[in-house]
């Protein structure tokens, strides 16, 4: 139970870490200058975060009850291990196997182009 707590408690930390970063590029960003990319990468961005962000929190949670961890050392350990795996399979456009960013250009081409209409 108290694992749990802990796992909530580390959720709620960066989701308020994330949304005071929003605020502070909201703050020292014109808007001019945001709303060039908002609508394509604004989206993007939100799904490939919603995707990271259940990924870790449904492994996190299936290591806890699948390990039966009692130590809360233990457990932290575990879920940076996590963090560490997910930050290490978040960079898709890097290293050799990688995405080539010339499908996503010719989506965001048309895009543009079919509300420029």
């Amino acid at each position: 139970m108290a694992a749990t707590l802990w796992e909530l408690f580390f959720v709620t930390v960066c989701a308020v870490v994330a949304l005071a970063g929003l605020a502070l590029v909201r703050r020292t960003r014109a808007i001019r200058q945001m709303e060039t990319h908002h609508e394509a990468a604004g989206f993007l961005i939100g799904i490939v975060g919603l995707v990271y962000a259940v990924l870790l929190a449904f492994v996190t949670v299936a290591f806890t009850y699948l390990f039966q961890l009692s130590s809360l050392r233990l457990q932290v350990f575990m879920t940076a291990e996590v963090v560490a795996l997910v930050i290490a399979l978040s960079k898709p456009f890097a290293g050799d196997v990688r995405l080539s960013p010339e499908p996503f250009q010719r989506q965001l081409a048309l895009i543009t182009a079919q509300s420029a209409r």
